[in-house]
């Protein structure tokens, strides 16, 4: 399996990244379920389940909440 952020990449230049993150998933034939390999290290890099780094979430709540800058416009200005 495969989980894709976002990430601000090279502040200077303005470019940003994607990242791709590979992780396994097994079954269990006792219960018969799927589950993901442990993720735990992940947190460090971006909340669970979302699609943005740690990076992206906190440069959007500073345009939002210190520059007061409009949601969406703030959203534009990290694509």
């Amino acid at each position: 399996m495969q989980r894709k952020l976002h990430d601000l990449g090279d502040l200077l230049s303005g470019r940003p990244r994607e990242i791709h993150v590979t992780y396994s998933q097994h079954y269990c034939c006792k219960c018969r379920r799927y589950f993901n390999a442990d993720m735990a290290d992940m947190s460090d890099l971006a909340p669970p389940k979302s699609h943005y780094t740690r990076r992206v979430v906190a440069l959007a709540v500073r345009l939002v909440v210190e520059d007061r800058l409009p949601y969406r416009a703030a959203s534009w200005h990290l694509s």
